[in-house]
């Protein structure tokens, strides 16, 4: 599994050293790496990032806003949003944030705390 944003080092200490715990953690990782919502999520995002349409739009767009022609941008993000792997690859990032909102919540409900607010670096989403 790759990592996407590592914890400053506050986060690497106390029960983070713990071998259960990391040892559960990884296991909850690859759960959700594993996960078909994952699986499709990832398999979305390939298919948006070697689509030949959404890649010219892309351009296009950045093109538009290097000029400051922002009304157009607005359109081609619309025509952009409307494409049939876009809306797949949009259902998909829905679905996957659904499951992590559900993990997020039962190991709040665990812990007694809201989760994700406790653990997510500043400026990592």
């Amino acid at each position: 599994m790759s990592s996407v944003c590592s914890l400053p080092p506050r986060y690497n200490t106390g029960i983070s050293r713990d071998p259960q715990f990391q040892s559960t953690s990884r296991e909850l990782a690859e759960a959700l790496e594993n996960s078909s919502e994952f699986r499709e999520f990832a398999r979305l995002a390939e298919a948006v990032n070697t689509n030949d349409e959404v890649y010219a739009l892309i351009q296009e767009i950045r093109s538009r806003r290097a000029s400051y022609s922002l009304a157009a941008s607005g359109e081609l993000e619309a025509q952009l949003e409307n494409l049939p792997v876009m809306a797949a690859y949009r259902a998909a990032e829905s679905a996957l944030r659904r499951l992590f909102a559900a993990v997020d919540q039962a190991i709040g409900q665990a812990a007694g705390v809201g989760f994700c607010e406790h653990v997510r670096p500043q400026g990592h989403g």
